[in-house]
């Protein structure tokens, strides 16, 4: 999904247990967030192609 925290738009897969926004990629500077705030969803990825 693609979302705003704090005004910064983000793509990453959200994930419950405990709430979290994960990287949707291997770029390591690319963090799990831990949102205390509301986030707003903006759209959802329905595809990613990668090229290898």
């Amino acid at each position: 999904m693609v979302a705003t925290n704090g005004g910064e738009a983000t793509f990453k897969r959200y994930r419950s247990e405990p709430s979290r926004l994960e990287p949707a990629s291997t770029n390591p500077k690319h963090q799990t967030i831990f949102p205390q705030d509301e986030i707003r969803v903006i759209g959802r990825v329905v595809r990613v192609i990668q090229e290898l």
